[in-house]
């Protein structure tokens, strides 16, 4: 038996033992024998004791429990050598070989050459090489089993062949040919092999002396036997006849039985017509008998003497001689008693029965009479009743016993007759299938005989044909030679790169391009495999197009990740930010489908899918589970014809088409090692290069269209001849093949050669053009690399164009990302955007010495600069080791030249102008750097505005109106909120103007906030709802839920996300990248936070007097809030906490429209103002308690 679990074992325990109880406690004893011996098989298999054992990740075996270990004696049995195997199979050969080979020397030989063959296997044929390659001294006890199967005879003259046949146990069947006296005799002899091999359905060696090859007539009944299965005449015609005569004298007699037997069985149904109702309703009186009365029966210690006599011919009856009383309570107790009396056949009662039971009747009538056997107990009546009819049964089948001989031996006859006529009727189907076959070969042949007649008379044409035909598969010959050449390069090189492929695609899915490139680049040279392409031996260009159809991006690393993921014997583990490659699967298998990592039923659908064989793609996995691994390991079994597998705790049918792929958007995903190890991990992460090539296709897509289209339909026409030309090349090579005639006589096939030669070569010709115009085509689309000094996209574009396609995409970029950062480091992110756009700007080593990269080798003294703070010698001097081109052009030594620059307060703007001719822009953040570092971040910021062309660092004023244009449902709104930044009112504003206050839920995250939120997000997703999530950093746990959640709805159009946190180092990066990220802060400079404030005030006419009163008010509130940057210098009284926030300026307005409305209302009572009507309106609408002042600034 099969078993993993100490449970199973003890079950084993429990079937084959008792429990007994001992000095020593409950032990298991052997039911039926002494001892008993349980071998554990392949101990180290089953998983070990979780409480004491352990197991290493990178095994797959477990092992042994100590404790198992110590409660056993150990011994370890190693192969036997060979001078012991030697003696081992000589004593197995002896009794076997030793009587007809008549010489324990010759066995010894024997038993030495079969060891000696057997190791000789063993060390050519090592595990190392093949898994498979497993011989053990098992084999040699099955070949010695083997020879036991046959009997040996004296004869010498075949040993070895018996010893041959008696591997593949083949019985020998050349006695009976080779003892015939005579032709007809060795036919008949023949015919019986035959059928013998048929009927039996076994294998039979025909052996052939070299005296009957001699005799023509037998060689020629053997070439017919070989050739065709069949020798003519060895079914005469009159066997057929005789058997259709005997078939019918069968038939007579079978008819003539069948009335005989219908007569016997009158008779003994007349029989015992009488006594069957009797014994029918006796059967069914004992079946009525209830439980308690036989129980009572049983109770009774001294029974009466009615009960005693009708139980002692019930046992009589049963085959039970010892009929005491102790014998006759135990057959009242069995369960079964009842079934065993009603199910009694009378066919058993013998002759001595009978005439115990009917002596005992007669002596016992009053017992058995039914009144007083019913006195006696009511279960005594039915017995007795049953008793009375059994006898007289039993003596009417006496009497019709040689009735029912006669029947059962004409039952036996009929049915030898119709097995004998069921025979003879397949032999006369066959003779007439033979009859029918010969007629029709007969027809072929004179059919033949009469084309063989026509070719003569076209013999000439043909003749004629030869030439021209020669003529024209020349070409095709030339061609073929040269596939055969190629061919044969390939074959050569086949295994070098189907081991370069096979590195690539198990090694190489989850390096870098770099490092695919130089370890492919190494495996090259290595191999000599010039020009070679793991992707082109295992996908060819129609797959490839056939990819990219189905959503695949374009560029070479996605190529490449998905030959990995496609060819890979391992579960792919796919890692992919943009979420591409998921409906890419789902669309390139169409019966694939798509689980998402958060459904409940996710292991439920995987279930499914190992039973039923379909793929699955789970898209969104952020963790793996270990319920998964058995499907990772492929850890099968069989069970019968049938591979199951554990999975989630059950055995479960592994169906051999299941695929698994698994998808995530997380980069940085944590996978244990001993499951990293099992999974095959392919990066789809974008590369810089494979950046390019996705912007490349989307911008042909948009400028050029028919480009893209172009260039597909030409691959799709270039694959489709070379397959087209391939199918021909097939068609005319089987036309060759298959051409049964004449191949110069067949008309047909040579104006199919005709035709095969005129299509190949036009599409040979177009295959040309084809590659042609795409190679064309691709060097158009190629992009030259930045170095060439031009920015092009297309040939036709201008440099002009191109410029400004370049500045706005530079300053899109550079806006989306500065949005995201907060303003203390964009200056930072802005040289950085220069550096990787313009890296002209930059010579080489100076980038590595502004950032500190560069290492200080060389040692070199400072030289002492009198206009110089003694503090920066040692920058100039590392500016003098590692730039002294630059460190010559600066000329620091002529002291009048930096004389201005020296005392500047704005030094930067002050470089002489005979020096700044010679440096270049960075080189003047270099100078600054190394001389006046106070006015670095200055120097920064004029390199970077004047390189990009900008006003500011800063991205323009935006509200929160533009993000919301910008953003979709899919895409949650991140709000990265700077100290005393508070969105709220601004966000509720919206959301009224928008969707609705009522459509707008505001959650502040903290404990106890989870159901909620989740809650919110649910029910906004459904009805097109905004929720915000206040201050998420406090509870970044929640993230990962509210990601699943995400992932798992359908979204409503409206839906948004909003959240806010504080910059938090550890918020988790998949959600960073998913959001649309915004930083929340109060502008840099009262310029750009009074244009700030500006767009938040609507374009309404307002008086002069308002006018100035809203300048001064977003004048104030940005010079608080820029003051706030140098807190506590700025303010005197440090005690004050001031935030000035959107809500305080809000107040301030309302305010200020109270106080406009009052001098209205107070100038109208005065009559010096008559307000018009929508004055009125204004003043009626305005709710002075609504208007709250929780600016905590106390200066008004």
């Amino acid at each position: 038996m099969i078993c993993s679990s100490a449970s199973a074992i003890l079950q084993c325990l429990s079937q084959h033992c008792v429990q007994t109880s001992s000095a020593s406690g409950r032990v298991l004893r052997p039911k039926d024998r002494a001892q008993l011996i349980l071998y554990l098989k392949s101990l180290n298999l089953p998983a070990p004791d979780k409480i004491t054992a352990s197991m290493a990740p990178s095994t797959t075996h477990s092992s042994i429990p100590p404790r198992l270990v110590s409660q056993m004696r150990m011994l370890a049995i190693g192969y036997p050598s060979e001078q012991n195997l030697n003696a081992i199979y000589c004593a197995y050969l002896m009794p076997i070989l030793e009587p007809p080979l008549g010489s324990s020397t010759r066995v010894e030989a024997m038993a030495s050459a079969m060891v000696r063959l057997y190791e000789e296997i063993r060390s050519n044929f090592r595990p190392a090489d093949r898994g498979h390659y497993i011989f053990t001294p098992r084999d040699l006890t099955k070949w010695t089993l083997g020879i036991m199967r046959h009997e040996l005879s004296d004869d010498q003259r075949y040993p070895m062949l018996l010893v041959l046949m008696c591997v593949n146990a083949i019985p020998i069947g050349y006695d009976f040919i080779r003892r015939a006296p005579s032709k007809t005799a060795r036919t008949i002899n023949l015919l019986q092999v035959i059928q013998s091999a048929i009927s039996n359905s076994e294998h039979v060696v025909l052996l052939i002396e070299d005296y009957e090859i001699l005799r023509s007539s037998f060689l020629e009944a053997i070439n017919c036997l070989i050739s065709s299965g069949e020798v003519p005449g060895l079914l005469a015609p009159q066997g057929a006849e005789d058997q259709k005569t005997s078939m019918e004298k069968l038939r007579t007699a079978t008819e003539e039985e069948n009335a005989k037997i219908a007569e016997k069985k009158k008779k003994i149904d007349e029989q015992l017509k009488d006594v069957e109702p009797l014994l029918k309703e006796a059967r069914s009186a004992v079946g009525s008998i209830k439980s308690e009365s036989l129980s009572e029966i049983r109770s009774l210690r001294a029974p009466p003497e009615a009960i005693r006599d009708i139980l002692q011919a019930v046992l009589l009856f049963m085959g039970i001689l010892d009929t005491s009383w102790e014998a006759m309570r135990k057959f009242l107790s069995k369960s079964s008693v009842k079934d065993e009396i009603i199910n009694f056949d009378a066919h058993r009662i013998t002759r001595d029965v009978h005439k115990k039971v009917s002596a005992l009747v007669k002596s016992k009538e009053a017992s058995f009479d039914p009144k007083n056997a019913k006195r006696a107990s009511v279960a005594a009546a039915p017995l007795a009743a049953w008793v009375t009819a059994n006898l007289q049964y039993s003596e009417i089948l006496e009497k019709i016993s040689p009735l029912e001989q006669e029947k059962n031996e004409l039952v036996s006859n009929l049915s030898k007759a119709e097995k004998q006529i069921q025979k003879l009727s397949k032999g006369l189907l066959t003779v007439d299938e033979k009859v029918a076959a010969l007629k029709e070969k007969f027809e072929m042949l004179m059919k033949e005989a009469t084309q063989i007649k026509i070719d003569l008379e076209k013999e000439q044409d043909t003749i004629k044909v030869a030439g021209t035909l020669i003529d024209r598969l020349g070409g095709e010959f030339t061609r073929w030679q040269a596939q055969m050449e190629s061919l044969s390069k390939e074959m050569d090189n086949v295994e070098r790169c189907a081991l370069v492929t096979a590195t690539f695609v198990t090694y190489l899915g989850g390096c870098s391009e770099h490092t695919r490139t130089e370890v492919l680049k190494s495996f090259r040279q290595n191999y000599n495999l010039q020009d070679f392409s793991p992707v082109t031996f295992c996908a060819t260009e129609t797959e490839q197009l056939n990819w990219k159809n189905h959503g695949l991006p374009a560029d070479s690393l996605s190529i490449e990740n998905t030959v990995i993921m496609l060819n890979s014997t391992q579960t792919p583990m796919v890692i992919d930010p943009t979420g591409r490659v998921a409906a890419f699967l789902h669309s390139f298998h169409p019966k694939a489908e798509l689980l998402r990592a958060t459904q409940n039923d996710l292991f439920t659908q995987i279930e499914f899918g190992i039973r039923f064989g379909k793929t699955i793609i789970v898209d969104d996995v952020t963790e793996v589970d270990a319920v998964l691994v058995p499907i990772f390991r492929k850890e099968l079994s069989s069970q019968g014809p049938r591979q199951v597998i554990s999975f989630a705790d059950k055995q479960i049918d592994f169906h051999p088409d299941f695929k698994l792929f698994l998808c995530t958007k997380n980069q940085h995903i944590v996978i244990p090692s001993s499951i990293r190890n099992v999974l095959s991990e392919v990066n789809f992460t974008t590369t810089r290069s494979g950046l390019t090539s996705q912007l490349l296709g989307l911008a042909i897509q948009i400028e050029k269209p028919e480009l893209e289209e172009r260039s597909s339909a030409l691959a799709r026409d270039a694959e489709g001849k070379k397959m087209e030309l391939e199918k021909l090349e097939q068609l005319l090579l089987q036309q060759l093949a298959s051409s049964e005639e004449n191949l110069l006589g067949n008309t047909v096939l040579l104006d199919s050669l005709n035709k095969s030669k005129q299509n190949a070569e036009t599409i040979s010709r177009g295959i040309e053009e084809s590659e042609k115009l795409r190679k064309e085509l691709n060097d158009v689309k190629r992009i030259p690399k930045p170095n060439t000094g031009t920015y092009r996209c297309f040939q036709d574009n201008t440099s002009s164009r191109i410029d400004t396609q370049m500045r706005s995409l530079q300053l899109a970029v550079f806006y989306y990302i500065s949005r995201a950062l907060f303003k203390v480091d964009r200056l930072m992110f802005a040289l950085s955007f220069v550096h990787g756009t313009l890296p002209k700007m930059f010579l080489p080593k100076e980038w590595e010495l502004f950032t500190g990269f560069i290492l200080d080798e060389q040692q070199v003294s400072p030289v002492a600069i009198p206009w110089v703070d003694e503090s920066r010698y040692s920058a100039v001097a590392k500016l003098q080791a590692h730039l002294p081109t630059l460190y010559n052009n600066l000329q620091f030594s002529d002291q009048g030249t930096w004389n201005e620059f020296s005392r500047a307060v704005d030094c930067e703007n002050t470089i002489p102008s005979a020096i700044e001719t010679k440096i270049t822009p960075f080189q003047k953040v270099l100078l600054i750097q190394a001389v006046r570092p106070d006015r670095l971040y200055a120097a920064m910021q004029n390199f970077v505005l004047k390189t990009l062309s900008l006003p500011s660092i800063n991205p323009p004023p935006f509200d929160l109106a533009d993000i919301l244009a910008e953003s979709s449902n899919q895409e949650p709104i991140l709000l990265i909120l700077a100290g005393g930044a508070d969105p709220s009112q601004e966000l509720e504003e919206l959301a009224a103007k928008t969707i609705g206050y009522h459509n707008y839920v505001s959650i502040s995250m903290g404990q106890g906030q989870e159901q909620a939120t989740i809650d919110g997000i649910r029910k906004a997703t459904k009805e097109g709802q905004w929720i915000c999530l206040y201050n998420v950093h406090l509870m970044l746990s929640i993230i990962p839920t509210i990601q699943k959640e995400l992932a798992a709805a359908t979204p409503h159009e409206r839906f948004r996300l909003w959240m806010t946190t504080e910059e938090e180092s550890k918020f988790p990066a998949m959600m960073l990248q998913r959001s649309l990220k915004v930083t929340f802060e109060p502008p840099p400079g009262i310029r750009n936070n009074l244009l700030r404030t500006y767009s938040q005030i609507d374009d309404a006419r307002r008086s002069v007097l308002t006018t100035q009163a809203t300048f001064v008010l977003a004048w104030l509130h940005a010079l608080l809030q820029e003051r706030r940057t140098f807190i506590p210098q700025m303010f005197h009284f440090t005690k004050i906490k001031f935030s000035s926030r959107h809500g305080n300026l809000e107040a301030r307005f309302q305010v200020q429209k109270v106080h406009a409305c009052l001098s209205l209302i107070s100038k109208s009572i005065r009559g010096t103002v008559t307000p018009d009507k929508s004055t009125l309106e204004v003043i009626k609408s305005l709710q002075l308690h609504q208007v709250g002042l929780r600016n905590r600034l106390t200066l008004f």
